[in-house]
């Protein structure tokens, strides 16, 4: 089994149980995997079998799941995203079942053995699990419902975005594009498959350079498979999600040695506003100039304007900088007042390194009492967090060759999982 973050892997076996082989219920298919596992493990199983953790939206559904591993508690996709809880990808649950003495303090959610309630858990106990997918679904856990639109200008994701309805996927053709300013204007709908979605129709093979620019200012847009790379002569901001908007999604991209071409300056790769966004399974590398790799923005305006965010499963590669303003991740601005609720977890952090005078964090969260929360990311040679104004737990601390912080399972670098496996 392998944990995927973004291009990177960390590995141990683990050989799953099963109950049954994959059943059809109600026009989905289902996979019972009686091995506990964490969350984290439950959802990636899930994942590298082209589906996601069980959604029950129905009080029939929830029976059923619960049925195929009787007397279980059962990992689900909902989770825990700022104060509101929703299914994983930040879609609103329509359908719930929580058990009545629930406190809602914790971010993951399990169906009990006892009576098939919800139960919010900490994810970091292990429980089965089942996965759940329809059809011949991709790695995408709700796969667009809508039309295929093939656009390989600015242009024409602008003309093509006016005729688009919800669950249309606009489909940016394999290649090289230079100084292009991907403007989402166009909101999709919270149901299942029926958000605007971008694609790269290869992932990995559009390649986006020079002053390039993803700019999210409508809601309920997903994008996903670009390459963003090369030199840029714009202090811009390589994607940006707009004030205003509200569950976004920016996941399984890469931003790699995307630097001025000029007079150093301040360049940050990913910023946000609005709410409920998601930024995860990217990777961040190459960042050779001060600035951010992801910045949640927020200021002293009595208006609320940025909360809810969640940052998981993305790799931020080496950074070494001679000056402040170095950060990996920063969380809100020192005089910004409100609360961002802000979840960074599951992230890896390899050699994330910046010398200057003064605090030294890979992590920075700018706002006491912001009620944001750190959990179970992995920092590999890398600087603190600043952990003083957040909730933490269980922060790995990677050590040269393998982690030594989760009961002795055997994780692995990518480069030495062979040539140091005998020494560490």
């Amino acid at each position: 089994m392998k944990i995927f973050l973004a291009s990177r892997s960390l590995t141990f076996v683990l050989e799953p149980t099963f109950a049954h082989g994959w059943i059809s219920h109600g026009g989905k298919q289902y996979l019972a995997v009686s091995q506990p596992m964490n969350a984290l493990d439950a959802e990636t199983y899930c994942r590298e079998q082209s589906a996601i953790l069980a959604r029950p939206t129905s009080a029939n559904e929830n029976a059923f799941i619960a049925g195929l591993l009787p007397g279980s508690t059962l990992w689900i996709d909902a989770r825990k995203i700022g104060n509101e809880y929703t299914w994983s990808d930040g879609t609103t649950l329509t359908w719930y079942k929580w058990d009545i003495h629930q406190n809602f303090h914790d971010d993951c959610v399990k169906i009990s053995g006892r009576d098939t309630d919800w139960l919010d858990v900490s994810c970091q106990g292990t429980s089965a699990f089942v996965c759940q997918k329809a059809g011949s679904i991709s790695n995408t856990a709700c796969p667009p419902a809508g039309h295929v639109h093939t656009v390989a200008s600015a242009a024409e994701i602008s003309s093509r975005q006016d005729m688009m309805q919800p669950g249309d996927t606009l489909q940016l053709a394999d290649g090289i594009y230079h100084d292009l300013h991907i403007h989402l204007t166009k909101s999709g709908l919270a149901e299942c498959g029926k958000k605007i979605y971008l694609r790269a129709k290869t992932p990995g093979k559009v390649i986006l350079t020079g002053n390039t620019h993803i700019q999210y200012s409508g809601n309920y847009i997903d994008v996903e498979g670009m390459q963003i790379t090369g030199h840029t002569s714009h202090p811009e901001v390589a994607v940006t999600f707009d004030k205003g908007t509200q569950r976004n999604r920016f996941a399984e991209n890469a931003i790699v040695n995307f630097n001025p071409s000029n007079t150093p300056h301040k360049h940050v790769w990913v910023e946000i506003w609005g709410s409920h966004h998601i930024v995860e399974r990217n990777a961040f590398v190459g960042k050779t100039y001060l600035g951010e790799l992801l910045r949640v923005k927020g200021d002293a305006s009595s208006t609320r304007e940025s909360w809810g965010h969640r940052i998981a499963y993305n790799y931020f590669g080496p950074r070494s900088v001679s000056s402040n303003g170095g950060e990996s991740i920063q969380i809100g601005l020192e005089n910004h007042q409100h609360h961002l609720e802000t979840v960074v977890e599951y992230n890896y952090f390899f050699r994330n390194l910046f010398n200057h005078s003064g605090d030294v964090e890979t992590i920075s969260i700018k706002v006491w009492f912001s009620y944001s929360e750190l959990s179970w990311n992995f920092p590999q040679k890398a600087a603190s967090f600043a952990a003083d104004k957040v909730k933490q737990s269980k922060t790995m601390q990677l050590c040269q060759y393998k982690l030594l912080c989760l009961d002795k399972e055997d994780f692995w670098l990518p480069e030495q999982r062979h040539s140091n496996r005998n020494t560490a």
